[in-house]
């Protein structure tokens, strides 16, 4: 499913806020494409990226895991999240993207 835009800016925003040193270290956080977020990463070989699906019940998770394509092959972390509060499904992202660091 296309993410929102205004949980798009929310996990960004929300991403920045937990990188203090954000001048000098900006992370590399943005759209790949209408449905993933490519996600800041040091480690060469390895592209974690989050997308959010959609059940047949309307209930929303959050994925992250490794490479970008029509699925993610290696789920990492998984987070149920509610898009009508953007800013709170972005925090819960942020916290399953911890989990994986």
């Amino acid at each position: 499913m296309p993410l929102p835009p205004k949980f798009v800016a929310a996990f960004i925003a929300e991403a920045e806020s937990h990188n203090p040193e954000q001048d000098e270290y900006p992370l590399d956080i943005g759209l790949q494409d209408d449905k993933t977020i490519w996600l800041s990463n040091d480690c060469p070989g390895f592209s974690p990226v989050l997308r959010v699906i959609r059940d047949r019940h309307g209930r929303h998770t959050v994925l992250v895991g490794h490479n970008g394509g029509k699925k993610i092959p290696e789920v990492q972390a998984s987070a149920d999240v509610d898009l009508t509060d953007p800013v709170a499904a972005a925090h819960t992202a942020i916290e399953c993207w911890h989990h994986t660091l």
